[in-house]
């Protein structure tokens, strides 16, 4: 298979393993464990909160980049001058805007005027030297007047220039788009992807209906090459794994080592 991009570009999301960063101790241990299965980067949520500039530190120490940041759009719009500090120390340029807690899909006005925000910070931090990326969810995929779904709307009404793309590729399935058809779209947009298969569980003989669950890559449903060969097509940097839950052995460890090897196998 043809080589589409480098092992250093695939990185995970912290927030796959969250339930061992309850201490500085512990999360030093964590970061050790993620460079030992050859990951070389993670994508911070939050940055794993009181710790701060301690944590910082341990990247470096455990051989680990910040390629990304995620953090609550209430916080990148109301305290610009710490997230740019925070950026600057993690030695990261990408901010991206997870989940705004207080906008309400179901509202056409909301939504509006949180894209104008989006739009306006965007121009600030990339004044700032960073550059701002919106991650979706499934609630953006909600018809607008039955034509067009929030997440068309929020690009078509942002700049290119401020606002970039971070895709995840399992919410867009959950929303009823199509990954590959987004990661075309997003040409010249997309700096990063969030990875994870989609799987079905559950379900008794009573009711076999299944519900949709997180899968490590290459154990669920999705057409995973043509996403990815459209995401490379389309400029994309980093791969980033996040597995939310439903863990091999309950172990998120074992889960990004599945994904860090098929990729490495089928895609560097």
């Amino acid at each position: 298979m043809k080589q589409l991009f480098q092992e250093d570009q695939i990185a995970v999301q912290l927030y796959t393993v969250r339930n061992y960063l309850g201490s500085t101790n512990e999360i030093a241990e964590t970061l050790k464990k993620i460079r030992a299965i050859g990951y070389g980067a993670v994508e911070t949520v939050g940055f794993l909160g009181p710790q701060g500039a301690e944590c910082w530190r341990m990247l470096d120490d455990s051989g680990l980049i910040c390629c990304s940041a995620h953090e609550v759009f209430e916080d990148i719009e109301a305290r610009p001058d710490e997230i740019i500090e925070k950026m600057n120390q993690l030695g990261c340029k990408y901010v991206v805007s997870a989940n705004p807690f207080k906008v309400d899909f179901e509202s056409a006005s909301s939504v509006k005027t949180f894209t104008k925000t989006l739009n306006k910070i965007g121009k600030l931090y990339k004044e700032a030297g960073l550059t701002l990326l919106y991650h979706n969810h499934n609630m953006e995929f909600a018809r607008v007047n039955g034509a067009m779904n929030w997440l068309d709307y929020i690009y078509n009404e942002t700049d290119p220039e401020y606002v970039k793309s971070q895709l995840d590729i399992y919410w867009i399935q959950l929303g009823g788009g199509n990954p590959e058809s987004w990661c075309k779209k997003m040409k010249g947009r997309l700096l990063a992807i969030h990875l994870k298969d989609f799987g079905v569980a559950g379900g008794t003989l009573e009711n076999p209906i299944k519900n949709p669950v997180c899968k490590e890559l290459g154990e669920g449903n999705l057409e995973l090459k043509p996403i990815i060969e459209a995401a490379e097509a389309s400029g994309c940097r980093w791969y980033i794994v996040e597995i939310h839950d439903n863990w091999v052995d309950s172990d998120p460890f074992k889960s990004i080592e599945i994904c860090f090897s098929y990729l490495k196998k089928n895609f560097c």
